[in-house]
C-alpha cells in the first residue's frame, strides 16, 4: 500500500477517535481547514551594542571594552488537520557576538556564531492520551585571540505521554540531553538520560495514592554517575469533616555518583487530629537513613530519627496557645548526638476601633544537646568571601571551636599574615580584617578564600534557652505601624568541659513606619549582643512621589562595639535617589535616575559614590530602539574612579 494511502488512513482514525471524545467531553472541536495548517509566522532580527569604560586615577586597572551581538530569530507554527490533534511551533535563531577589549594589561577580542532551534509540540490535546515534545539543539563556536577555537554542541530531547484517568492518572516522562565540546586542545562529551513515572489514585475524600520512580544516568569524561529511585506518598482523611488524616511517605534511593555508591531510605509519617473546635493534635515521624563511602573509602552508614508533638489551642479566634515536644537522635562523626526540646507559643490578635489592630506573641524554646562522637577534628574546605578593610567574619563551627593556627586566607596567590593582615578569635570563631593590612587596600572591598579546621567536643552536653517577643500596632487601616521585639537566646554547660563556641545573644528591635498618599517612611533602631561583639544601629528611609517623580532617601548609622580582636568604630550611610520618567512622545519614553551615596567610618577611608543612569526607549510600527547609558564615579581616600556603560538595542519585526 503506498506511503501516502497509509499516512491518510492513520490521520483519518486519529481524528474520529479524538472528535468521539470531544463530543463527549462537551468540547468544541474546530472545523478541519486542511491536512496541514501553517500559522503565525514571524520573524526578527535585533542588534545589541555595548560599551563599557573603568578609569581610575591611579592608572591602575584602566579597561575598555565593546561588544556586537546581531541575531536573527524565526518562529512558524503547524498544526494537522486540527490544532487539537497535532500543532506544534519552531522556533530558529543564528547569532554573530564579537568582542573587543583593551586593558592596561593588553588588548584582546574573541568572536562567537551561534545557531540554535526549538521544535516543540503536542499530540492528541483533547484526548485522554495528549502528548507534549521538546527538542532543541544549540551550536556554539568561539575564536579567541592567541587561543585555539573550540565549538560546544548542547541538545536537548524531551516527551511526556498523559493517561488521563478517574482512578488512575498515570504521566510518563523521557529526556536526552548532550553536551560536546570540541577544540581548544580539550574534546569532551556528557550525555545523560532520564526516565520517570508517576501515577495518581483518588478515593473520594478517603485516600489519596501517588506512586513515583525515577531512572537516570550521566555519562562524562571524568566518571558515569547513575540515580535510581521510587517513592509512595498516601493521604488517608476519616471522620466527619476529615477530622483525622494521616500522611505517609516513604523514598528509596539507590545511586552512584563519579564512583560512590550510596543508598538512602527516607520515611516519614504525619498525623492531624481535630479534638474539637478550639483544639487540634499534630503528631509526626521521621527516619532518614544514608549508606555510603567517606573520604577515606570506607562504608559510613547514618541514621537519624525526628519526632514531635504538638497540641494547638484557639480561643475566640484571637488567642492561639501552641505546645511543641521534639526530639531526634542521629549519628555524627562516628558517634551519636541527641536533642530533645519543648516549645512554648502564644499568639494574640485583637481588632481596634478606626480599622486599627494588634498583634502579639511570645516563644520560649529549651532544648538539651547531649554529644557522643568518635571523631573530633573537622576540615573546612576553601570558601570564598568578600570583605573590606575593618569588616568581621563569622566562620561556621556546627557547634565547635576554631582549632589554634588553623586559618589560612589567600587572594591571588598571595597567603596572607596572622596577626598583621587579620586577627583572628578562636573562641567566638570570628576573623577580624586589620585596617592598614594588606587585604583591601584600596577600599572598594576584595574577595579571600578562607580555609579552617574546627574541633568538636566529643563528649557534651548543653542547654539552650531561647525566648522570643514580638509585639505590633497598626493604626488607621495601615497608615502607621508601631512595634518591636525582643530576643534572647542563652546556652549553659551540663556535663563536659566548657564549650567556649557556646556564645549567647541578644537582640532588642523597635521600628515605626508611616504611609500617606505620595509618601511612607520607616524608622528601625536595633541593638545586637553576639558573645563580647556588640552593634547598635539607627535606620531611616522615606520614600515620596510626585507626579513623574519620585525621591528617595536612607539613613544609617552604626555603632560596633569593641572585642577581643576588633576595635570599637563607628560608621555613617547616607543615600539620595531621584528618579524621573515620562513619555515625551505617544512612542517615545524617557526614564532618568541619580543616585547619590556617602559612607563615613572612624577606622576605613571614606568612601563616596555618584551615578546617573538614563535610558530611552523609541517605538516605530515594527522598529523597536533602546538606549541606556550610565555612568558612575568612586570617591575614595585619594583614589577616583569612574566608569561609564551604554547599551543600544534595535529589534526590527517583519
Amino acid at each position: 500500500m503506498p506511503l501516502r494511502a497509509v499516512l491518510i488512513i492513520v490521520l483519518s482514525v486519529i481524528g474520529i477517535v479524538n472528535a468521539v471524545h470531544a463530543e463527549q467531553a462537551g468540547f468544541e472541536y474546530r472545523e478541519r481547514k486542511g491536512l496541514i495548517v501553517l500559522e503565525d509566522f514571524s520573524q526578527s532580527a535585533d542588534m545589541l551594542y555595548q560599551f563599557n569604560d573603568h578609569h581610575s586615577s591611579t592608572d591602575a586597572g584602566n579597561s575598555t571594552s565593546n561588544a556586537l551581538q546581531e541575531h536573527y530569530n524565526v518562529n512558524l507554527g503547524t498544526a494537522i488537520l486540527d490544532p487539537n490533534i497535532f500543532e506544534s511551533n519552531l522556533n530558529g535563531i543564528i547569532g554573530f557576538n564579537q568582542n573587543w577589549f583593551n586593558s592596561n594589561g593588553g588588548n584582546s577580542s574573541s568572536d562567537q556564531a551561534q545557531y540554535q532551534y526549538l521544535f516543540s509540540g503536542t499530540a492528541l490535546k483533547k484526548s485522554i492520551t495528549p502528548v507534549s515534545f521538546n527538542s532543541s539543539r544549540q551550536i556554539t563556536t568561539v575564536t579567541t585571540q592567541y587561543t585555539p577555537a573550540y565549538t560546544t554542541d548542547t541538545t536537548n530531547n524531551q516527551v511526556t505521554a498523559l493517561i488521563l484517568n478517574n482512578f488512575l492518572s498515570s504521566r510518563f516522562d523521557f529526556a536526552r540531553n548532550s553536551l560536546d565540546t570540541t577544540g581548544g586542545g580539550y574534546n569532551s562529551t556528557t550525555t545523560s538520560n532520564s526516565f520517570s513515572y508517576k501515577a495518581e489514585n483518588n478515593l473520594g475524600k478517603v485516600s489519596n495514592t501517588i506512586l513515583a520512580g525515577n531512572l537516570s544516568d550521566q555519562e562524562t569524561s571524568i566518571g558515569n554517575s547513575h540515580v535510581n529511585n521510587v517513592s509512595l506518598t498516601n493521604s488517608l482523611g476519616w471522620g466527619a469533616g476529615r477530622k483525622y488524616t494521616l500522611l505517609t511517605s516513604v523514598r528509596l534511593e539507590d545511586a552512584i555518583y563519579t564512583g560512590i555508591p550510596e543508598k538512602n531510605l527516607t520515611f516519614s509519617e504525619d498525623f492531624r487530629a481535630q479534638l474539637g473546635q478550639a483544639l487540634s493534635l499534630e503528631a509526626a515521624y521521621s527516619l532518614v537513613r544514608t549508606n555510603t563511602n567517606n573520604f577515606q573509602g570506607q562504608n559510613s552508614q547514618d541514621n537519624e530519627q525526628t519526632g514531635d508533638l504538638t497540641l494547638r489551642h484557639r480561643l475566640f479566634e484571637s488567642l492561639e496557645t501552641v505546645l511543641t515536644g521534639k526530639a531526634s537522635s542521629g549519628e555524627l562523626l562516628g558517634g551519636t548526638e541527641t536533642r530533645y526540646s519543648g516549645i512554648a507559643r502564644m499568639n494574640y490578635r485583637k481588632l481596634l476601633p478606626d480599622q486599627s489592630r494588634m498583634t502579639a506573641s511570645l516563644s520560649n524554646e529549651y532544648e538539651v544537646v547531649d554529644r557522643n562522637v568518635a571523631s573530633s577534628v573537622t576540615t573546612v574546605p576553601p570558601y570564598t568571601y568578600t570583605v573590606h578593610s575593618g569588616d568581621t567574619v563569622s566562620l561556621s563551627l556546627s557547634g565547635g571551636t576554631l582549632n589554634r593556627n588553623s586559618v589560612t586566607i589567600t587572594a591571588q596567590g598571595i597567603t596572607y599574615t596572622e596577626g598583621t593582615d587579620y586577627t583572628v578569635n578562636y573562641d567566638l570563631g570570628t576573623i577580624y580584617i586589620v585596617p592598614g593590612g594588606r587585604i583591601d587596600t584600596q577600599g572598594t572591598g576584595e574577595v579571600i578564600t578562607i580555609s579552617y579546621t574546627y574541633f568538636l567536643n566529643p563528649t557534651l552536653k548543653y542547654n539552650d534557652n531561647t525566648f522570643t517577643g514580638n509585639t505590633n500596632i497598626t493604626l488607621f487601616n495601615g497608615a502607621y505601624s508601631l512595634g518591636g521585639s525582643y530576643s534572647q537566646q542563652r546556652y549553659s554547660d551540663i556535663v563536659g568541659a566548657t564549650n567556649d563556641t557556646l556564645r549567647n545573644l541578644r537582640t532588642i528591635q523597635l521600628h515605626f513606619s508611616g504611609s500617606q498618599e505620595n509618601s511612607n517612611y520607616r524608622i528601625l533602631l536595633t541593638d545586637s549582643v553576639l558573645g563580647d561583639l556588640r552593634t547598635d544601629t539607627a535606620e531611616g528611609n522615606g520614600l515620596y512621589n510626585w507626579e513623574n517623580l519620585s525621591l528617595t532617601l536612607i539613613e544609617r548609622y552604626a555603632l560596633y562595639g569593641a572585642s577581643e580582636t576588633s576595635v570599637a568604630y563607628r560608621e555613617n550611610t547616607t543615600q539620595c535617589t531621584l528618579a524621573y520618567a515620562r513619555p515625551l512622545y505617544s512612542n517615545v519614553q524617557l526614564s532618568t535616575t541619580t543616585s547619590l551615596m556617602d559612607v563615613r567610618s572612624s577606622i576605613r577611608k571614606t568612601n563616596d559614590y555618584a551615578t546617573f543612569r538614563a535610558s530611552l526607549k523609541i517605538l516605530l510600527n515594527k522598529l523597536t530602539i533602546t538606549m541606556v547609558g550610565q555612568t558612575g564615579w568612586t570617591f575614595s581616600g585619594g583614589s577616583t574612579t569612574r566608569d561609564d556603560s551604554l547599551n543600544v538595542n534595535v529589534t526590527r519585526y517583519f
